[in-house]
C-alpha cells in the first residue's frame, strides 16, 4: 500500500472532470440538504477509461493520504482550521508545495481481510 502526491497521472481534463463531475456536486448536496459540513471529506475515486468514478467519502482523510496531503500544505494548519470553524475559509489561499511526497506501507499478507496479528 502507499500513496503519492501530487497525483502524477491525473492531468488538467481529468481534474476537471473529477471537479465537476464530483467535487461540486458533492458541494451543492451538502448545501441543498442543508448540511453544514465542517471538516475533511474523503472522496476515494476509481479512475477506468479516463472517467472518475467514486467508491467511498469518509468524513476524514484516508490513510496513508494524510502522509503525503498534510506536508504539502505550506500553510499554518491551525490558521486553516481557525478560519474553517470561523467561517472565513474562502478569505484563505490555501497554499502547495508542488514538490512530491511518498508514503510506502508495509502491511501484513491478508491485510484488510484476514490476517494473522501480533505475528
Amino acid at each position: 500500500m502507499g500513496a503519492i502526491s501530487p497525483v502524477p497521472f491525473i492531468d488538467n481534463t481529468l481534474r476537471k472532470k473529477i471537479e465537476d463531475l464530483i467535487v461540486h456536486r458533492t458541494v451543492y448536496g451538502l448545501l441543498h440538504e442543508k448540511i453544514n459540513y465542517k471538516g475533511f471529506i474523503f472522496i476515494g475515486l476509481l479512475i477506468s477509461n479516463g472517467e472518475p468514478y467514486v467508491i467511498e467519502y469518509n468524513a476524514r482523510m484516508g490513510d496513508p493520504e494524510t502522509e503525503v496531503v498534510i506536508p504539502r500544505i505550506k500553510n499554518d494548519l491551525l490558521e486553516v482550521f481557525d478560519s474553517l470553524f470561523e467561517g472565513t475559509l474562502n478569505d484563505v489561499k490555501i497554499d502547495m508545495s508542488p514538490d512530491f511526497y511518498t508514503c510506502v506501507v508495509s502491511a501484513s499478507k491478508g491485510y484488510p481481510e484476514n490476517y494473522e496479528k501480533n505475528k
